[in-house]
């Protein structure tokens, strides 16, 4: 979504990169299409508890990372 609001700086890159783009463009839709359907089938589990320990871990190692 963000490449169409930015489309016109992008349209100035060269034709190398054009591709570069399109490959990330295509694997971060693939692997956000995947983590969806991986959390609705731990929602239908009933196991979200488990998610949530996850997003804690994970937010406190960002916070190592970063503070």
């Amino acid at each position: 979504g963000a490449v169409l609001f930015k489309y016109d700086e992008l349209s100035s890159i060269s034709a190398d990169l054009t591709g570069l783009y399109l490959i990330g463009l295509v694997t971060s839709f693939i692997f956000s299409l995947i983590a969806v359907y991986a959390v609705l089938k731990i929602i239908n589990k009933g196991k979200f508890q488990y998610f949530g320990y996850y997003c804690l871990a994970a937010g406190v190692f960002g916070l190592y990372l970063f503070l």
